[in-house]
């Protein structure tokens, strides 16, 4: 189940990049069309929150897989090791619970609109469902991400050994204590 990060986790960021770059092509594209032929690309701010949706939600899961999530340990610095793993497992375990809601009701969304046939406004009325499906499975990976690092900080029982200061994780030898 790990190697998620290797057929889905990776390529899904790599398709935020992707996303990314087509975001700036589309814009310089239609820069360079208002400015030599006043034709910019028409719905240029739809397409490019289209992408968005892309670029945002599909690297959700990598981002967690790498640990590169802002955290704040002002509060948790000072903890023992058990304390740490029990509080980061409660962290995972509400993120996966608050996200899974999200992503439930982003697929909801999604649905509605394709049902109802939903369009953004302007010239090519582009359906509004596929940005909303791509950021829908963008956050269930991303839940599917958490709940592997939850089920990897329950089975992982941290232990500190006599030379391990509880409070600062760090080596402590005899002449520092």
């Amino acid at each position: 189940m790990h190697n998620i990060r290797n057929y889905v986790d990776r390529p899904l960021a790599a398709l935020g990049c992707v996303a990314v770059v087509a975001m700036m092509v589309v814009t310089v594209a239609s820069v360079i069309g208002r400015a030599l032929f006043d034709r910019p690309v028409p719905d240029i701010v739809t397409i490019d929150e289209m992408f968005m949706a892309f670029a945002v939600f599909l690297p959700l899961a990598y981002a967690q897989l790498n640990q590169e999530h802002v955290s704040v340990t002002i509060f948790t610095d000072w903890m023992p090791v058990r304390s740490l793993s029990l509080i980061k497992a409660f962290g995972l375990l509400l993120s996966s619970a608050t996200w899974a809601v999200l992503g439930w009701a982003m697929f909801f969304g999604a649905y509605r609109a394709w049902e109802t046939g939903d369009v953004y406004l302007g010239e090519m009325s582009i359906p509004t469902w596929g940005a909303r499906t791509v950021a829908a499975l963008g956050v269930s990976f991303f839940v599917i991400r958490l709940l592997l690092d939850l089920k990897d900080e329950l089975r992982s029982r941290p232990t500190v050994s006599p030379e391990l200061d509880e409070r600062s994780n760090v080596n402590v030898t005899e002449e520092h204590r």
